[in-house]
């Protein structure tokens, strides 16, 4: 890959995260059911 199309394969990546919502998925496993939870 050259210099310029690694350059804007970072630009767009960091446009696409920052786009993202804030906070990480914890995961919960209540009465043997495993629950996924959107925190922040």
């Amino acid at each position: 890959m050259s210099n310029d199309n690694e350059l804007s394969r970072i630009t767009e990546l960091t446009k696409r995260i920052e786009a993202l919502p804030r906070g990480y998925v914890s995961k919960k496993t209540i009465s043997g059911k495993t629950y996924y939870y959107h925190q922040w």
